[in-house]
C-alpha cells in the first residue's frame, strides 16, 4: 500500500511527509491576573506537509488533479493513533519548482521540488 492515498487512488510515495497537529481556538485572552483564558474549539486538527523531489509529468498531473477539488478523502499514516487514518482534507497552494531535463532523467522531462500541505476539514 502507498503511503498516501487520495480520493481512492494511490499516489507516488513522497520524499517527505511531515505531520502537524494544531488546535483551533475561537478566542483567548488574559485575565486581570495575566492568566490565559482559552476557548479551544477543536484539538488535534491534522495537516501534512508533502514534498516530492521529482515527479514524472504523468505522476505530477495525477497528483495535482487529485488535490484540486474543494475537499477529498486522504488515507495516510496518523502519528496520533499509530495507524492509517482517513481524513477529509483540502490542499493549500501547490508549489512546483522547475521542469527538469537533466542527465539523471535521460532527457525525459520531470517536475522538481513539488510541495503542498494537506489540511483536515
Amino acid at each position: 500500500m502507498a503511503i498516501l492515498n487520495i480520493g481512492g487512488a494511490d499516489m507516488p510515495d513522497p520524499t517527505t511527509f511531515k505531520p502537524l497537529l494544531s488546535d483551533v481556538d475561537v478566542g483567548s485572552y488574559r485575565n486581570a491576573n495575566a492568566g490565559l483564558i482559552r476557548k479551544r474549539k477543536r484539538a488535534g486538527v491534522r495537516s501534512f506537509r508533502v514534498t516530492y523531489s521529482y515527479l514524472s509529468q504523468a505522476d505530477c498531473s495525477t497528483l495535482l488533479l487529485a488535490i484540486k477539488p474543494d475537499s477529498f478523502t486522504v488515507v495516510c499514516p496518523d502519528p496520533e493513533t499509530g495507524t492509517n487514518g482517513s481524513f477529509t482534507m483540502y490542499s493549500s497552494d501547490r508549489d512546483i519548482d522547475t521542469l527538469d531535463f537533466g542527465k539523471v532523467s535521460a532527457g525525459v522531462p520531470r517536475w522538481r521540488n513539488i510541495s503542498f500541505t494537506l489540511v483536515e476539514y
